[in-house]
């Protein structure tokens, strides 16, 4: 479950397809396999697992990760997702993901991969040395920085501010702790990468990246492992655990939001965060849950006026897994959400009989239209079909 949307296209890049829609009808341009995109790309896949793409208006380029055996990376060579793609090995060091993440800010691309163990690796690059095409024939790596052993799940932000200055940080952060945990204080993780040289706009030159300090941040919460989502019916249940994640980090006016899934009183719920990047407070923090139901897989993004949006799935024992709406102007009092709103209404139980608890589909996402910032786009699963390993997605465009 992964998604982009730029200038005239949306793309799915999901475990089984890359699939390219025209943005303003929803007609498929183009599809194929997920092997087929990284072959093209001229990278020789392995065993592949969860793929992740952002589209960067910044630069007018798309850029998508995976991981397993190797870590990849593939950049467009140009808005149009149809055209050619060019790709290349980040790291051997990966062993196989569930957790690749890839963003950007006016100066770097930033990609993490969490490789099988208790720590994540993290590469920034200057994007000026990937933005092939014209006077560079090819992206290099040559003056990429890597950053290893970091915390469990670590993920970097996606910066839309095209005045950003270099010398500007680069947002990083997860929070404390594993997947599992009981009442577990929630302590989040933040990291920043600075540029300095001379040359990190152009081709050549000086330009190096470092990495702060992990700085640990206290909130008011508490972390629970997420427990197993309720269907109508004898649907099975749906396995919360893997709820536990920021699965995107979304930067704006010197914050940084970001929402991932806990239990709250025996149901799932989220709670969400907005952090000062300069030093680390917490400037809002609050959770959004509903006795009845479970709320599963949300992610955020911001508009050009700092308005939040979050797009999940909710489920209960009355309502089928449903694409669900919320967010918040930025004149809102502090801590608090929109009346949630249903987008798309599900229709059938989802089972898979290979899980037990099923399994969904691990991430969503959220992300600003390049060409109107104040309308965003979520891409979430829902479940219309009571066939074996198969649920549904919607992209819901939506404004605050």
């Amino acid at each position: 479950m992964g998604g982009a949307v730029g200038p005239s296209h949306i793309v799915d890049f999901v475990g089984l397809s890359f699939t390219v829609h025209d943005k303003s009808t929803g007609a498929v341009i183009e599809s194929m396999s997920q092997n087929q995109f990284w072959t093209n790309a001229g990278v020789t896949p392995g065993t592949l697992l969860d793929p992740r793409i952002v589209y960067d208006p910044l630069a007018g380029r798309w850029y998508a990760v995976n991981a397993g055996p190797d870590a990849f990376l593939a950049i467009s060579a140009s808005s149009d997702p149809t055209g050619s793609w060019m790709g290349m090995p980040i790291t051997t060091s990966v062993t196989g993901d569930l957790l690749v993440k890839v963003a950007f800010d006016a100066t770097g691309v930033y990609t993490c991969f969490y490789g099988g163990s208790t720590n994540a690796n993290c590469y920034a690059i200057p994007k000026v040395d990937l933005l092939w095409g014209g006077a560079l024939a090819a992206p290099t790596l040559a003056r990429m920085a890597s950053f290893t052993n970091l915390a469990y799940e670590m993920v970097p932000a996606i910066d839309l501010n095209a005045s950003k200055a270099v010398t500007a940080p680069e947002a990083l952060l997860t929070r404390q702790g594993g997947q599992s945990g009981t009442n577990l204080a929630m302590v989040l993780i933040l990291q920043t990468v600075t540029w300095s040289g001379s040359g990190c706009l152009a081709l050549n030159g000086s330009c190096t990246a470092s990495i702060s300090a992990a700085q640990n941040i206290a909130t008011n919460f508490t972390y629970t492992s997420p427990v197993s989502a309720v269907q109508p019916g004898s649907a099975e249940l749906i396995r919360g655990a893997e709820d536990h994640r920021f699965f995107d980090v979304f930067a704006s006016g010197g914050s940084i939001f970001a929402a991932h899934g806990t239990e709250i009183n025996g149901r799932i719920g989220f709670e969400w965060f907005e952090v000062r990047i300069s030093d680390g407070a917490v400037l809002q923090q609050a959770e959004l849950a509903d006795p009845n139901a479970d709320l599963i897989f949300p992610s955020v993004a911001v508009d050009s006026n700092g308005n939040l949006g979050i797009g999940y799935t909710k489920t209960s024992a009355t309502e089928y897994p449903s694409i669900y709406l919320t967010g918040r102007l930025s004149t809102d009092p502090i801590n608090t959400l929109r009346s949630p709103v249903l987008a798309t209404a599900g229709t059938a139980g989802y089972a898979c009989n290979l899980h037990n608890p099923t399994g969904w589909g691990t991430y969503s996402s959220t992300v600003q239209d390049p060409s109107n910032p104040l309308t965003l786009w979520t891409f979430q699963e829902y479940a219309n079909n009571s066939n074996n390993c198969q649920w549904a997605t919607h992209w819901v465009s939506f404004s605050l």
